[in-house]
Order: C-alpha cells, then sequence, then structure tokens
C-alpha cells in the first residue's frame, strides 16, 4: 500500500509527463517566485546582471565622465527591462521544470508559496489550478490518460 508521499511522487511524475507531452502548461507569476524568500527564487540571478553593470558604468564614469557614465547607466536599465527580466523568468522557468517537477519537497514548498498555475484544456474550456489556494492534487488525477497509451490488451 502506497502511503501520501508515495502517492505525490506518482502525481508528480504524472504531472511532469504531461508537463513534458504538452497537455498541461505551467504558468508562472515570476515577479512572485523571484522573492527572495521563493522556494526557487535566488538574487544570484540578478546579481549576475548587477555587479558587470554596476562594474561598466563605474569604469566609464571613471574614464570618461559622469555624463557618458550616466547614459550608460541608463543603457543598462534598458537593457535589464527589455532582455534581463526575459533571461530572469527563463531561468526560473527552468529552475521549476528541472528541480521542483522532480523533487517531491520543493514542490510541495513551491505550491505552498504560490505564484504557480497548472491548466489544461478540458470539455467545457480551459482548467486552471492555481497554488496555494487549489488542489494540484485533484488537478493531476482528473488528467484524461495519454492518447497514445494502450487502454485494454
Amino acid at each position: 500500500m502506497l502511503g501520501p508521499a508515495d502517492e505525490d511522487r506518482k502525481l508528480l511524475a504524472t504531472l511532469r509527463g504531461a508537463c513534458a507531452a504538452g497537455r498541461v502548461r505551467l504558468e508562472i507569476d515570476a515577479d512572485h517566485l523571484a522573492h527572495i524568500h521563493s522556494p526557487i527564487g535566488r538574487d544570484t540571478d540578478v546579481n549576475l546582471l548587477l555587479y558587470p553593470a554596476v562594474g561598466l558604468v563605474g569604469a566609464i564614469w571613471w574614464w570618461f565622465g559622469w555624463v557618458l557614465g550616466l547614459a550608460i547607466a541608463v543603457i543598462c536599465v534598458v537593457l535589464y527591462f527589455a532582455v534581463g527580466r526575459r533571461w530572469r523568468h527563463a531561468r526560473l522557468r527552468l529552475r521549476i521544470e528541472q528541480r521542483a517537477l522532480t523533487e517531491i519537497e520543493l514542490w510541495r514548498r513551491l505550491w505552498r508559496w504560490g505564484g504557480v498555475s497548472l491548466a489544461r484544456s478540458g470539455l467545457h474550456g480551459t482548467v486552471v489550478c492555481r497554488a496555494p489556494e487549489q488542489n494540484w492534487h485533484r488537478f493531476v488525477a482528473e488528467l484524461d490518460p495519454p492518447h497514445d497509451s494502450q487502454v485494454g490488451c
């Protein structure tokens, strides 16, 4: 007989397979998940972008003056909002797909934290399950079997 932890692992494996097959869409609120206390948020993601930018702005400011240094600072801020945020969001998604969908304890902490939704197409439109107020166990248990699976003999 399977215990609750074993059932959770089995459901998480089913969810991981459904996400990989495209039957379930994982939606994230990257700003919520990027918080320092988030189970998958890492302040190093921002630091990887911030430290080189500060170094570049400081060097330009020192050697070429405050006007050019300020211009480079503005360019760095614009680049962060144009490219850096998308890169940070992609890292969060990758961390969820590679770690949270494979480690049940991390998945549980993430689900309690929130900022994650599961979505699938149903008979009456899209069915969405939002963390933490909805039950991901029931959502996964109600998934249709994969279309390519053999039923019966």
